[in-house]
């Protein structure tokens, strides 16, 4: 999480001068860590239902992470990215 929030306090992130490459990385990459952290709430919270509270913990913090992107001069809240977010929290459990 605290990555996360990291690379969200950036100002201006971009990962490739070409914007339809930059903005492919950064979706896969939006789904790349929030699998990630889906994946590691199931094991920091084991149970018969972690996996369904590891999806809604991770769907949460996506949007505390839209919100407080909000307030990043150069960045912007896009809903969009929440669906990104929980589409890799939903692959990476589907995977696990």
């Amino acid at each position: 999480m605290g990555l996360i929030f990291a690379f969200s306090s950036v100002p201006s992130l971009r990962v490739a001068p070409d914007s339809a490459v930059d903005y492919i990385v950064r979706k896969a990459g939006h789904m790349l860590v929030f699998g990630v952290l889906a994946v590691l709430i199931v094991a920091a919270w084991p149970g018969r239902r972690s996996r369904f509270a590891a999806l809604v913990l991770t769907i949460a913090y996506a949007v505390s992470d839209e919100t407080h992107q909000a307030f990043v001069p150069g960045r912007h809240a896009d809903p969009l990215d929440v669906g990104f977010d929980a589409l890799g929290a939903l692959l990476a459990l589907w995977l696990t």
